[in-house]
C-alpha cells in the first residue's frame, strides 16, 4: 500500500512539474502581488479612521 501511495505521489508531482503544465497551465508570478502605483492613498486613510 505504501508503494502505491508513493508511486501516485511521484506521478502527480511529475505531471505538475512537466514542461507543458509549467508553460501552458500554471501562471507563475515571481512576486505574488501586483504593484499599483496609482492606488488612491487618501481613500485608504479615510476608510481606516472609521
Amino acid at each position: 500500500m505504501i508503494f502505491i501511495l508513493f508511486l501516485k505521489r511521484l506521478t502527480v508531482q511529475g505531471y505538475l512539474h512537466s514542461e507543458y503544465v509549467m508553460t501552458n497551465l500554471l501562471k507563475y508570478e515571481l512576486i505574488p502581488s501586483r504593484f499599483d502605483g496609482a492606488f488612491p492613498v487618501k481613500s485608504l486613510k479615510e476608510s481606516t479612521q472609521k
